[in-house]
């Protein structure tokens, strides 16, 4: 059973709760068992097939969905650590604080049956059934994170997207596993789109054992928004990849943990510094950076001082 789920989370104003508080109330709530989870009136189940064209899996949807102004796209994860079992990924800890920021929300990604939901919090869900909900170890150590997969659901593209949502003012794509079409990086003409491309730089062995791959090959999607977050960890290559992926992107902020993080902007890079906390928990930082990032900047915010709110609602 997973515990976390959030039901709600209170505004988050420049003076209101940090990323600290938003993980705490994140864990408060538990997802409900399959049976015992509220349905959407109406929800209708549409065929679909998976990956390997042998398990029938389905498209939970509600009819008809609400209006939004923030479309993320990616999976919901499984993570596991020795405290048991957390749902996470960026559509999770992204979609949560873009609706704690006043923005109305919706979230396309891909499900196991251990993890029916229609709504999580204020967020929306639409949700395609997969055999399994993609499943991550986390460990945390002195040199970073290892991490390994243990299973991953169905791949996102645009038939997937509600009509009702194709609209939405921001686009947020959030890969986690390789499970986000780059081809939708074109898809949204209106729309502002913001990128955390991580999981399109990952790849994993047999034992599950996440490696980071070359960059480049997203290079069209990433020069086709008008934000892109990533983490120092997220790159192979170090300073070099940066360099090369800031000269590709109209505006790239690089996240650094207790450092920071760095705005890359017309030729130039900015530090913003991060308050000194003590004993800050990691999880979701750069997601919850990054959903704070887009909105500042869906609401007219100049980049810089987007960025320093991010960061404060991010520590």
């Amino acid at each position: 059973m997973l515990r976390p789920a959030p039901a709600r989370i209170g505004y988050v104003r420049l003076a209101g709760p940090t990323r600290s508080a938003i993980v705490s109330r994140y864990r408060q709530r538990h997802v409900h068992p399959p049976s015992q989870t509220r349905r959407t009136p109406r929800a209708t189940w549409h065929p679909h097939t998976t990956l390997s064209g042998q398990t029938p899996s389905a498209i939970i949807c509600a009819v008809p969905y609400p209006p939004i102004d923030y479309l993320v796209i990616g999976h919901i994860t499984r993570d596991l650590s020795p405290q048991g079992a957390t749902a996470g990924g960026t559509a999770a800890y992204s979609g949560l604080t873009a609706a704690a920021l006043g923005l109305r929300v919706g979230a396309v990604t891909s499900l196991g049956s251990d993890m029916h939901m229609t709504r999580m919090g204020d967020v929306w869900i639409h949700a395609i059934r997969a055999p399994q909900t993609t499943t991550f170890t986390n460990e945390y150590t002195p040199a970073g994170r290892h991490q390994r997969i243990t299973g991953r659901a169905l791949d996102l593209t645009f038939e997937h997207v509600p009509p009702e949502w194709r609209t939405a003012r921001w686009v947020h794509l959030g890969p986690v596993a390789n499970e986000v079409d780059p081809a939708l990086a074109s898809a949204f003409t209106q729309a502002s789109l913001g990128l955390t491309p991580q999981g399109w730089f990952r790849d994993w062995d047999a034992e599950g054992n996440i490696k980071i791959i070359p960059w480049a090959p997203r290079k069209p999607a990433l020069a086709a928004a008008r934000a892109v977050v990533i983490s120092l960890e997220d790159v192979a290559d170090g300073e070099a990849a940066i360099k090369d992926i800031a000269d590709a992107c109209p505006l790239l902020v690089v996240t650094d943990g207790a450092h920071g993080a760095r705005v890359y902007s017309e030729g130039r890079m900015k530090m913003i510094p991060a308050p000194a906390v003590v004993g800050s928990d990691p999880t979701g930082a750069g997601d919850i950076f990054a959903a704070a990032f887009f909105a500042a900047l869906d609401r007219g915010g100049e980049t810089m001082h987007a960025a320093r709110f991010a960061t404060l609602i991010a520590t």
